[in-house]
This record gives structure tokens, sequence and C-alpha cells, in this order.
């Protein structure tokens, strides 16, 4: 059964939404929303199979992880409250920079040293903490990537793997179309007879 997203289909907080949905294996069926908090941050709500519904990113995201044995939310007690702090990092400080045009040195400082010996933000795989983060600062990182992969080398090495992990974002499916029907394979056109050889005169 699909999923019902409102939210805005081009906003940050969608791509963290769709590319947790895509990995955890669920359908997403988006409807356009403006809904912002006071700050100006995306709100979106998550309709779930019981009607009942989710606000907010995080949230949302813990849920979709919560819906699968996908392993977004780490693999250990301890790994899942470690996810936790980065998303709420990314929700209350890293996209708040970025809304204000502020520069992201001091985002990229922080991860080029946790990320030095690490593939991914926590434990051995890719987590809601990779996709929220990677998500967040694509944008930004790919700016200028050349220059920021001189003097973060391990934080650009890590974003690239998130987005070859998370693939091609395909937006939210909508109800799906009856499909036509595949038309007939034309006739192919009988060879022609060859003309028998003439008899040869005595």
């Amino acid at each position: 059964e699909t999923l019902r997203l409102s939210a805005e289909a081009k906003s940050v907080s969608t791509d963290k939404i769709l590319a947790a949905a895509k990995i955890a294996g669920l359908q997403v069926e988006l409807t356009a929303s403006n809904q912002r908090t006071p700050c100006g941050l995306p709100a979106p709500e998550l309709r779930l199979r019981n009607g009942n519904v989710v606000r907010h990113t995080n949230a949302i995201l813990r849920q979709i992880a919560n819906f699968t044995e996908c392993g977004l939310l780490g693999h250990s007690f301890a790994e899942e409250g470690q996810v936790d702090s980065w998303m709420e990092w990314a929700g209350l400080e890293v996209d708040h920079l970025i809304l204000e045009g502020e520069a992201i040195d001091s985002v990229c400082d922080a991860l080029e040293a946790h990320l030095k010996m690490r593939t991914f933000l926590v434990g051995q795989r890719m987590t809601l903490a990779d996709i929220s983060l990677a998500c967040s600062l694509r944008g930004q990182i790919e700016k200028a990537v050349d220059d920021l992969r001189k003097k973060y080398p391990s934080t650009v090495r890590w974003l690239l793997t998130c987005v070859h992990h998370m693939g091609q974002q395909a937006p939210a499916k909508a109800a799906p179309a009856k499909a036509k029907a595949p038309a007939e394979p034309k006739a192919k056109a009988e060879p022609k007879a060859k003309p028998e050889p003439k008899a040869k005169a005595e």
C-alpha cells in the first residue's frame, strides 16, 4: 500500500524522505503542500495506512525506517542514539545555516574530523544520519566540489558515497495509470515466389 506525503516537491526535506523510502522499499505518493515552520523550514506530513498523520521531517524519517528491517536506524541501541544525534544536528543547525545563506565551513570541519577513518557517520552502513546530512549539504558542496575536495577530502568522499547509495532519487509515485495495450505487430510480407527457370531449347 502506498504512503501519502504532503510536502514541497523540490525541498530538501522531501528529498530526505523519498531517499529513505526508496531504500526501505516503500512507495510514496506526493501531494503538493507549502506548509512551513515559523522559522521558514518545510513541514511535511505523512499519512499512514491507519489514517494517523506524522508531521515534520525527522519524525517521518524515523517512521519510514521502522516500517521494514532496513537498518536505517542503526544496528544497536547505541547506534540508534548516534543516528538521532546527527539527524537533530542536521535539522536544528545545518538546515538553518543553509536557509540563512551562511557558510558551511564549520559543518565541513566537524564532518571532516569525524569521517577521516569512517565511511559512514554511524556504523558500517548507511543510516538516516547519512541520508539527512547528505541531502542537506549536497547542493552546497556540489557548487564548489573541486575547491572543497582539497580542504575536505573525507567529507566530499562521504557525500559522493551517499549519493551513489541513494541512487537517482525518483519523484514520488503517482497513482498508477492504466497500461496501454501493446500494438499488434505488423504482419510480415510474404516473400515473392521465384520465377521458374526457362527450359533450354534443344
